[in-house]
């Protein structure tokens, strides 16, 4: 039962945190962008909905709820290939940047997984429901990493910008 719990988990997972990477680019990794969805209809959705709500129930009164709880994955997981083949699974599109941030969601997945001993359910269903802030801490800490090498790029953007009014100054001598 906990193979299965894990295999359906997993191609769930997978499939919010590639989605959570794709409204993260969407929102062209604005803190404030990605803030003001959850302020819209839609965005107040992907937070609060049944099914949410449901695998909170269910976190609460674990002991009851675990084969349902395989049951909801199955069934996502069953929506995940759906998508998948009508080709509407929501995804970041590829580029060197996107793909070292998928690549690290989908490692921070597995070694999760890897890492369970003891709670296992309740480890995979409150890690199911912190997805968001997951990726999310993800793309802060590659953005807070980034900040060095961009003050770098517009120092250098600087003074190259000095550098050609300058040679431009000179040629009008």
């Amino acid at each position: 039962m906990f193979y299965l719990l894990t295999i359906f988990w997993f191609v769930r997972t997978t499939k919010a945190v590639l989605f959570y990477f794709y409204l993260w680019q969407l929102k062209e990794y604005h803190v404030g962008r990605f803030l003001d969805h959850f302020r819209t209809a839609k965005g107040k959705k992907l937070i609060v909905n049944w099914l949410v709500l449901l695998k909170l129930i269910i976190l609460v009164f674990l002991s009851k709820g675990i084969w349902l709880l395989v049951f909801i994955y199955f069934i996502e997981s069953i929506f995940v290939f759906k998508n998948i083949f009508q080709k509407k699974l929501k995804k970041p599109i590829l580029t060197s940047k996107t793909a070292l941030l998928v690549s690290a969601g989908l490692a921070v997945e597995v070694f999760f997984v890897l890492s369970l001993k003891k709670e296992f359910v309740f480890a995979l269903l409150l890690f199911d429901i912190l997805v968001p802030l997951i990726v999310s801490l993800i793309i802060i800490f590659s953005l807070i990493g980034n900040l060095p090498l961009y003050f770098v790029y517009e120092l250098v953007s600087y003074q190259n910008l000095l550098l050609s009014l300058t040679i431009h100054d000179n040629k009008k001598i």
